[in-house]
Parts: structure tokens; sequence; C-alpha cells
């Protein structure tokens, strides 16, 4: 699993840098689908969304091309991104736990192992809010974390299901940064002082969510 989050990781850092088959679904109104050739999963974004090739079967997703800041220092825009991948056996196959039981471990388990991985690539990370999710059957962490001098919020949604875990994660960069002069951008001194454009993008979330579909 550790593995696998550091995949995430390496993901979240190309945004702030940068089972059957679901392909009879009907395509969603002004939706295309992401990945498409992913038995794991059906993810639909908006048709006019930009996606980037990952080389794997994680899905990331642009809301607009990259955009520069100054001569040197690049922002990329919102993104989105989908991966999926087993439940640790030692939790599916303890026969101590309740079905129940058994899906809180393997959110438990999750939390733990993403915080202390994100630690290690991100500063002044908050902690991570449980948020109120359009599914019922997932969990919306809700966080901050600084990469590179910028400020990121990000909106976690993770399901747990079939064996597996399927994590769908909206990422936001600072929208408030200014020029110094130099080609680079002044590094915002807080953040409390750090704005975001994710109020923007609530409905559209929300119908990404929604939308999402785990296939086995």
């Amino acid at each position: 699993m550790k593995k696998v989050i550091s995949l995430i990781l390496c993901i979240v850092v190309l945004c702030c840098g940068l089972v059957a088959c679901g392909g009879d679904s009907e395509i969603p109104d002004g939706m295309k689908r992401a990945k498409d050739d992913s038995k794991i999963y059906t993810f639909w974004v908006p048709e006019e969304w930009l996606e980037i090739e990952t080389n794997s079967d994680a899905a990331l997703v642009q809301v607009q091309t990259e955009g520069s800041l100054g001569n040197k220092a690049v922002l990329k825009a919102e993104t989105v991104n989908a991966m999926a991948w087993p439940i640790s056996d030692t939790i599916l196959k303890d026969e101590k736990l309740s079905s129940e039981e058994k899906e809180d471990k393997a959110y438990e388990s999750y939390v733990t192992d993403y915080k202390t991985q994100l630690t290690g690539a991100f500063t002044e990370v908050s902690e991570l809010a449980e948020g109120v999710s359009v599914r019922d059957d997932a969990r919306l962490y809700i966080f901050t974390a600084k990469h590179n001098r910028i400020y990121y919020k990000y909106y976690m949604n993770v399901i747990v299901a079939n064996g597996y875990y399927f994590v769908v994660t909206f990422n936001f960069p600072q929208n408030n940064l200014e020029e110094d002069g130099n080609g680079g951008f002044k590094e915002t001194e807080s953040l409390d002082k750090a704005k975001f454009s994710d109020s923007d993008y609530l409905e559209t979330m929300d119908e990404i969510v929604t939308l999402f579909e785990t296939n086995g």
C-alpha cells in the first residue's frame, strides 16, 4: 500500500509541477471518459478538461493547460486524479472483524499511511478533516499542504468497495500568488492569506464523484 500511496504523491507532485470493463457505460451530457482503457473504474470528467498521460492506470486531468507566472515559475491549473488498488489481505481476511469493522479498519489504515507519506513530501500539512461526501459509499477528506512554496487544497474522496480502495482527489493550487519582479513569485506569508478556487468547482466535483463507477 505504501508504494501505491507514493504513486499518488508522485501524481500530486505532477499536479503541482505540471473487476469488469465499464466501456459500455452511457456518456453523461458534457462529460468524457478519462483513462478509457481502465478495467478497474469508469471516470467521467468535463469534456473540455485536459487529460494528462501518466503511463499507469491512474488518471490525471487538468481543468486547463498550465499557466506561467513570470519567466521561471510555473503554476499548474486545478486537477483531479483517480486511482484504485487492493486493500491489504491482513484487513480483508481478519475473521475477528465484522464487515463494518473491516471497512472502518481499511479507511483508518489508508488515512494513517497517507498522512505519513504526505508529511515526507510536503510541509505545513494540515489535519485531514472529514467532510460530507455526495456518495453514501465514500468518505471525503479535506486538507491543505505546501509544496515548492505554494499552498494547495485537496478534496480526497475514498471509496472502499470490492476489496479495493478507489480514490478521487481534487487539487487546487493557491490563486493569489504575486510576481516578485525576477521571473518568480513572492511566497505567501501564511496559509490564512492563501486563496483557492475550490468554491468555483463544488458542483463539478460533486458531479464527477457521483458519476464515478467502481467496476468489478
